[in-house]
């Protein structure tokens, strides 16, 4: 997605409650709300049913607004639209006139988008949960690289957000960027590695490379928020790793939808190390 100005951009976005995520070309996945006039939508599409759901991402076009009827809706594949949408006309997927909407969209993938694979933002962004979703390769080629992040939570605030099960891996970016989102937002169980790496040869390259980039705004963390016995703190021992090698991590989630069992970055340690689980 492309937004106005600066170097963390702004838009406003209305929230869907829980889980949403689409494969939507060079835009990513955006859950919004035009401003202004800034969305110039060709179409808008109002659906009601799984089946009308479906249809309508895989038919969507530049432009395309999406409206989806109160109700849980239940996508047996991945929401995938096969063309791209444009700064100026965005693939938009949002609850009609306010309505709630659960998409139960689990195992999912954003990849090779023109901006972040998937973003929430603005203020009412409440009870959204990303679960198992792989989100790479992301890049903005406008902006050198510097906005494209596996996950966006930014510029807002609400309750009840969480991801889970995520592997946000070769973005430009970061992996996740929770960039001026002034409320908690929970993050478990979630893997961001091998990120603002200039993968596009890019000369004029800006990706900063977080893993998990935690605010910029008020409240950063959550009052239950831990860090400790990290590598840079003064007498602690680290054991060794049991593997460098990232391959496994690449590897295909359990049929669970889980992440991928591996030992990578492992020290079999149980106070000190990562589980990757």
């Amino acid at each position: 997605m492309r937004f106005s100005t600066g170097r963390h951009r702004r838009t406003r976005t209305l929230s869907i409650a829980a889980a949403v995520a689409v494969a939507a070309g060079a835009t990513g996945v955006y859950l919004g709300l035009s401003n202004g006039g800034a969305q110039a939508a060709t179409s808008t599409v109002t659906v009601a049913t799984t089946a009308q759901l479906e249809s309508a991402v895989a038919n969507a076009t530049a432009g395309t607004v999406i409206q989806v009827r109160a109700g849980t809706y239940y996508p047996a594949a991945t929401l995938k639209s096969t063309v791209s949408g444009t700064g100026a006309n965005r693939i938009t997927l949002k609850a009609y006139s306010g309505e709630k909407v659960k998409i139960d969209g689990r195992n999912l993938v954003t990849a090779d988008n023109g901006d972040s694979g998937f973003t929430l933002r603005g203020d009412g962004t409440v009870n959204n949960l990303g679960q198992n979703l792989d989100s790479y390769g992301n890049y903005d080629k406008a902006g050198h690289g510097q906005n494209a992040d596996g996950i966006a939570i930014k510029f807002g605030s609400g309750t009840g957000n969480k991801v889970t099960g995520a592997r946000l891996y070769d973005n430009s970016d970061d992996g996740l960027d929770l960039w001026q989102f002034s409320s908690p937002v929970t993050i478990e169980h979630s893997w961001a590695f091998g990120n603002g790496r200039n993968r596009w040869s890019d000369a004029a390259f800006e990706g900063n490379g977080n893993g998990f980039k935690l605010g910029g705004g008020a409240d950063k963390l959550g009052s239950r928020a831990v860090s400790a016995a990290n590598s840079w703190d003064g007498g602690v021992s680290t054991p060794a790793f049991k593997s460098t090698d990232a391959t496994s991590a690449y590897g295909v989630r359990q049929a669970s939808g889980a992440l991928p069992a591996t030992v990578f970055l492992t020290t079999g340690s149980t106070t000190i190390g990562s589980t990757m689980n």
